[in-house]
């Protein structure tokens, strides 16, 4: 370990492939058919379900226009094999406020930061936001075959923006990959309260 648990925090997608194997050993069950029992049909996301299956209209990856590289699924497992559409995610956010996957202390407990740093503060799976002088709860993510992705929620006026993109491309700024997902979220968000952001805070 890098340092004793609960003194840092340092994100790591090995977290989560250790959060899904925790999910099979306390379940027993396999964690694709867990997340598929808890979460996909409660939610009613009937347009999503994983890499290794079979799946129509799956957009192709791509890097700066040109069709991306093979990755096995397999490498992927509870950090990031999930197929969905911008649609199911939507109904999945409905789905945590309405109370129907997680109860109302576990929410909050998940959307206030258990790290607090001066640049970076982390609830659980989100971070912790203060954009637009509204509190927001986000994540992005992306696969370097060529998918970008960013979810945010502006808690006080109830405003999910979700993002998926299959075209991964190099940002002069910083010479940023995979921040595409981020970046046309919060310029999304910037029309929606009339205000700009600061080149940083439209990729982190």
């Amino acid at each position: 370990m890098k340092f004793p648990a609960g003194e840092k925090w340092s994100y790591g997608n090995t977290n989560y492939l250790i959060l899904g194997l925790i999910i099979e050993k306390i379940s027993g069950m396999n964690y694709h058919q867990y997340v598929k029992n808890h979460i996909f049909i409660p939610a009613k996301m009937n347009n999503s379900g994983f890499i290794q299956e079979e799946q129509k209209n799956v957009a192709n990856g791509y890097i700066n226009g040109k069709k991306g590289f093979y990755i096995d699924p397999s490498l992927c497992f509870a950090a990031g094999d999930i197929v969905s559409t911008v649609g199911d995610f939507y109904l999945l956010d409905r789905a945590i406020k309405d109370g129907k996957l997680l109860k109302p202390q576990t929410v909050k407990e998940m959307q206030k930061p258990h790290y607090d740093g001066k640049y970076v503060k982390y609830g659980y799976g989100l971070l912790v936001k203060n954009n637009f002088d509204c509190k927001s709860i986000c994540h992005g993510g992306s696969l370097p075959s060529g998918y970008t992705s960013h979810f945010e929620k502006y808690i006080d006026d109830d405003i999910t923006i979700v993002v998926l993109s299959n075209d991964i491309v190099s940002y002069q700024f910083l010479s940023m990959k995979g921040a595409g997902g981020t970046y046309i979220s919060r310029e999304i968000a910037s029309l929606i309260y009339g205000k700009k952001l600061g080149a940083l805070k439209k990729i982190f």
